[in-house]
C-alpha cells in the first residue's frame, strides 16, 4: 500500500455493564510483501491491565476522554518471523499509533447492518 489511509475514525458499541472492562487494539500490516497478505504487528496495550489509558473505567473517571496518546509498538519484525526466527530473540521498534478516545452515551442505539 503507497498511500496508507491515516486519521481513521471508527466507532464501536460497547453496552454497559460490561464483562471485562480493558480496551485492546490489535494492529495490522496489509503488504503484498509478505507471504501472508495480513501480517500481526502488535496490541495496544500489549498487556492490558486495570492501570492502562484503555480502560473504560478509567475512561469514565476522565470524564469519558482520553487525550491524543501515542502508543509504541515492539516485537518481531514480520520478515524476521516468516524466517522462523524466535520471538523471544529478537525485539524491534515497528512503529507507533496515535489515538484519542471519547466515550458517548446513547439512550437510543441504532443498529447498522452492512
Amino acid at each position: 500500500m503507497d498511500n496508507p489511509n491515516w486519521n481513521q475514525k471508527i466507532m464501536i458499541p460497547v453496552y454497559i455493564p460490561t464483562f471485562n472492562e480493558k480496551i485492546k487494539v490489535s494492529v495490522w500490516h496489509q503488504d503484498g510483501d509478505y507471504v501472508s497478505s495480513d501480517v500481526y504487528i502488535g496490541s495496544l496495550p500489549e498487556r492490558p491491565n486495570a492501570f492502562d489509558e484503555l480502560n473504560i473505567a478509567k475512561l469514565h473517571s476522565k470524564e469519558g476522554r482520553m487525550e491524543p496518546t501515542w502508543f509504541n509498538l515492539y516485537g518481531i519484525r514480520p520478515k524476521e518471523l516468516q524466517s522462523g526466527m524466535s520471538r523471544l530473540h529478537s525485539s524491534a521498534w515497528l512503529g507507533r499509533v496515535l489515538m484519542s478516545i471519547h466515550l458517548n452515551m446513547n439512550d437510543k442505539p441504532i443498529l447498522v447492518q452492512g
